[in-house]
């Protein structure tokens, strides 16, 4: 199970808008992720809908290559055109391990969302995605929060004058500049200041 990397995927692909459901309003991240816990139990490399007739790959619980939807969201093979077009594959393997990307499954949930809607997913039309709300919304806030940048060296020598300033008189006295000036720190301020020998 990888809540995260569905919430990760769903958060760079799908649009921060509303949706309305019987259980309340969430983001349309939310309800995705909610669906593909229902869909996956958000496992990217699951397959589904065995033995259903047309292209298939991959093993199921009975053996064989039967399966004919793939990924997270378990996008299915009646998509074959638009998976062969994204994946650059014409078989049923290629279309299962291009999927398998929870990325590349997002983005395919995504078109499928835009040409259908939330009825694509039969997980959303019986409501059994409503039991992963919760965490589907956690996973989703985590997923969409920043991380904090660290400061970059040149920031922090900038803000460091002690480090730039022996460095600078470094260069000037290898340069044969400057013997006769000196870089001094005003005890009572802190402030550095360029003064000139005696």
């Amino acid at each position: 199970m990888s809540i995260q990397q569905a919430a990760q995927a769903a958060v760079s692909v799908f649009p921060n808008t509303s949706i309305t459901t019987p259980h309340g309003t969430f983001s349309l991240r939310v309800v995705m992720v909610a669906i593909s816990g229902a869909e996956s139990s958000w496992d990217p490399t699951a397959n589904g809908d065995c033995g259903l007739g047309g292209p298939s790959c991959g093993s199921c619980a009975g053996g064989g290559n039967q399966a004919t939807s793939w990924g997270l969201w378990q996008i299915h093979n009646v998509h074959s055109a638009y998976l062969s077009q994204v994946s650059g594959s014409s078989s049923p393997c290629g279309w299962q391990q291009w999927l398998f990307t929870p990325h590349n499954n997002a983005v395919a949930a995504y078109n499928i969302y835009q040409s259908q809607g939330l009825n694509a997913w039969t997980t959303w039309q019986t409501g059994a995605y409503a039991a992963y709300l919760s965490q589907a919304t956690s996973a989703v806030q985590s997923a969409q929060t920043p991380t904090p940048r660290s400061t970059s060296p040149v920031k922090k020598i900038q803000q460091e004058p002690a480090v730039l300033i022996p460095v600078s008189l470094l260069i000037l006295g290898l340069l044969g500049v400057g013997t006769d000036i000196a870089w001094i720190r005003d005890q009572r301020t802190g402030r550095w200041f360029w003064q000139q020998r005696r």
